[in-house]
């Protein structure tokens, strides 16, 4: 299909992102290695924060012709979108195994941390594809405005994310009751998470048929 063939261009024209994603592994293992004390699941959140700052590279670096190459507008979108939805779960993936690794330990099992992962690859996936809806409604050419779309949603899903698991262990460690919401989620963790994750993969289906019925009526 061609919107594997888009998918593919994006990726052809975004080649700096894999140089990114072995930078961010890279500081990642530095900082796992060099501060022992750091959450278990902060090599993940690093991960997905890294694949959040690089997934809307092809908005700034793909060539103006490209537009006019024969295709449907449909495809071309929800290639983006595959674009991206790739690009989160590969940088996922090695933040899972980066993740196990860190734990190997025997301080988590690895069915929770799989867990965790598709708890956060479903809200990164989320916060990707309103992202990319953003960018195509509002046509955005601006590069820095692109810069501060694309660092705005990472930035607060790893700071957001990373703080409130800091704050769960401080409480933990201190003896305090955590509250309630908590305990439900960590009770139903594996429902949740599948849920949160089907939710995100939703996001995605439902941004990329409004952006393509966007784009359809736009360059009609």
């Amino acid at each position: 299909m061609r919107i594997f063939q888009w998918c593919k261009l994006d990726a052809a024209v975004s080649r700096s992102v894999l140089k990114f994603m072995l930078l961010f592994a890279f500081i990642c293992a530095v900082i796992a290695v060099f501060t022992p004390d750091i959450q278990a699941a902060w090599p993940l959140l690093y991960m997905i924060f890294g694949g959040m700052m690089t997934v809307s590279t092809p908005f700034t670096a793909q060539p103006y012709f490209v537009e006019m190459l024969p295709t449907k507008i449909y495809e071309r979108v929800f290639g983006r979108f595959l674009f991206g939805t790739g690009m989160i779960v590969l940088f996922a993936a090695a933040g899972f195994a980066m993740q196990t690794a860190y734990i190997a330990s025997g301080d988590l099992a690895v069915v929770p941390a799989l867990t965790q992962t598709a708890f956060f690859v479903g809200i990164a996936l989320f916060l990707t594809a309103v992202q990319y809806l953003l960018l195509y409604l509002f046509q955005i050419k601006n590069v820095q405005i692109i810069y501060l779309i694309r660092m705005i949603p990472g930035f607060a899903f790893f700071f957001g994310f990373n703080s409130l698991l800091s704050t769960i262990q401080e409480e933990m460690q201190k003896g305090n009751r955590l509250p309630g919401w908590i305990l439900w989620a960590v009770e139903h963790e594996t429902a949740l998470s599948v849920a949160i994750l089907l939710a995100g993969i939703a996001s995605v289906l439902l941004c990329a048929v409004v952006a393509s019925v966007y784009e359809h009526r736009r360059m009609v």
